[in-house]
């Protein structure tokens, strides 16, 4: 296991350093850091920034924001999901709302929110938006999937209410909803930054980047697209870990039941 470990780690590094040659390669012929900056004059541009009060309210205020959104996001999508699930009219109200969400790009979304929101709270309604349909979505499969046996089996034995919740519905949800935490929190990461850069939010990571672009500066820009995929890559894995914790020993064989 130790050498699989060190085996992936050494892999990791490779493919790394190989496409930093590349990019190192393609700048040299290119021949102009305001077309595309060396890896050195954006590692140099990043560790100056991160040694600003800017760099790091601005990635504190842009994560909380998409957090914001997420949690959002995820509670809306679990309480519609589990209603479309058990009546008929409240499904015939909220799919089709999804359908169109899902359906209509970002940029009218934001473009749209202009009118009726502050420029801080769009990318928090933005990231709400995006995760809700997937955890929608995710949520009504979970259920729709949930092996009726067991449920059966379940409520012969007198489990009901924040028991049979417990032991039966969550766990049979569980796995789903693990699949649609780990797809939204990347585009709620995307869709989050995307409204920052439109609505320039101060402080944000997004409003950061339009300035660099307005300003010309390549290597600074190309910064904070390394932090942005940084704290995505972070927020994913924490996300992951999170929702990698079984829920309880019951719920585990009632999962392996199922299956």
């Amino acid at each position: 296991m130790k050498n699989k470990k060190a085996k992936n780690v050494i892999l990791n590094i490779c493919v790394f350093v190989f496409w930093i040659g590349v990019w190192e390669a393609l700048s040299l012929i290119v021949k102009s850091s305001l077309l595309l900056p060396s890896p050195y004059d954006v590692a140099k541009a990043l560790i100056n920034l991160a040694a600003t009060p800017v760099f790091i309210s601005s990635v504190a205020f842009s994560l909380l924001r998409i957090t914001a959104g997420f949690a959002a996001g995820v509670v809306f999508g679990c309480a519609a999901g589990i209603a479309a699930s058990a009546w008929k009219a409240a499904d015939a109200l909220v799919s089709p709302l999804m359908t169109v969400i899902r359906s209509t790009p970002i940029a009218s979304f934001i473009i749209l929110m202009f009118i009726w929101m502050s420029d801080g709270g769009i990318p928090v309604f933005i990231v709400f938006l995006m995760v809700t349909p997937v955890i929608f979505a995710q949520t009504r499969l979970g259920i729709s999937r949930a092996d009726r046996e067991l449920y059966e089996a379940a409520r012969f034995f007198g489990m009901k209410g924040t028991k049979l919740l417990a032991s039966y519905w969550i766990p049979s949800v569980f796995p789903y909803l693990k699949s649609g935490f780990l797809t939204a929190i990347g585009l709620a990461w995307k869709a989050g930054i995307a409204a920052e850069v439109l609505c320039t939010p101060s402080p944000s990571v997004g409003k950061k980047l339009y300035e660099a672009k307005t300003y010309l500066e390549s290597a600074e820009m190309l910064a904070w697209t390394v932090t942005v995929i940084a704290m995505s890559l972070l927020l994913e894995k924490a996300v992951r870990h999170f929702v990698g914790k079984k829920p309880s020993s019951r719920g585990d064989k009632s999962t392996e039941a199922g299956s």
